[in-house]
């Protein structure tokens, strides 16, 4: 086993409808605490010491792009636009194809969570053909159970996923380390018409390439809508999810710039070299120019 550099993925392509009555403003762009979603992720990233980062965006994406985040001075910002945001999350994913370097960090951006946990999740391995999702087994801990996004497992292998299980005994908690598998996996189950990530997650599900690990004692949410962001403001206000703006933490090192948007059909040749820490992989992974 070797190691390889962490590209990051962040999804943030989506109408957000459910948060449009508490706010005019896109979702990413919906403040918790006074800070919108999509600097809270990108802090945690930064302060993870990740740089390399693809968002897809889609609806209200000009917005986004053109709004101020006081935790992206840190980062090495690629845009990626997804003109089918009206569709499920997967068409987005696959959005990211070209513009990511295997294995990555895919992440979702309204899901807010803990840098150790981050920091742990970047220790483990990354499956060669398959991919590696951190799930949450603290079920009484789940704020919203109806729309969690439910999966079944076996010795550190994902059985089944879905938001309708009945018979679960873990939670989804939208944090994947991927190899390029995933990418063959979404485009095959969006042939069939099924188009979300969870949709492409249950295709290597199938073919037993889905692993999982618990985030054991790690705190997250996925900010969804009203009520969960009211839930979000009081975990941060507890120092649950805090940060360095928030003033309970250590501000990560300044370094990088904002790269202009692209389009989905595009590809990138001037990457630039960065510090980003390292994940667990197989040898087989390692292909030349990418490590």
């Amino acid at each position: 086993m070797s190691t390889c550099r962490t590209d990051v993925v962040i999804l943030a392509a989506g109408n957000g409808l459910r948060l449009s009555s508490l706010s005019p403003l896109p979702k990413p762009l919906v403040t918790v605490e006074q800070r919108s979603m999509l600097d809270r992720v990108f802090e945690t990233v930064a302060a993870a010491n990740l740089a390399q980062v693809k968002i897809v965006v889609g609806h209200a994406a000009d917005s986004i792009r053109q709004h101020s985040f006081p935790s992206a001075h840190c980062l090495d910002i690629e845009w990626v636009t997804n003109g089918r945001f009206s569709h499920p999350n997967g068409i987005s994913l696959l959005c990211a194809e070209r513009h990511v370097r295997p294995p990555f960090l895919l992440l979702m951006a309204d899901h807010l969570f803990q840098v150790e946990t981050l920091q742990r999740f970047l220790q483990q391995r990354c499956p060669p053909d398959g991919a590696l999702l951190a799930v949450d087994r603290k079920l009484d801990t789940i704020f919203d159970m109806p729309d969690a996004t439910k999966v079944v497992t076996h010795d550190g292998v994902l059985l089944d996923i879905g938001k309708q299980l009945t018979v679960y005994d873990a939670i989804d908690t939208g944090m994947f380390l991927c190899s390029g598998a995933i990418f063959d996996a979404m485009r095959l189950s969006a042939s069939d018409g099924r188009e979300s990530l969870s949709d492409g997650v249950a295709a290597l599900c199938r073919s037993g390439r889905m692993r999982v690990w618990d985030i054991g004692p790690g705190r997250w949410i996925d900010v969804d809508t009203p009520a969960a962001r009211e839930e979000a403001e009081r975990m941060v206000r507890a120092g649950v999810l805090s940060s360095w703006q928030d003033g309970r933490a250590t501000p990560p090192p300044a370094a990088a710039r904002l790269r202009p948007d692209v389009s989905s059909a595009s590809r990138r040749t001037d990457r630039a070299p960065h510090h980003a820490p390292l994940v667990p992989c197989d040898e087989g992974e390692l292909v030349p120019g990418r490590g």
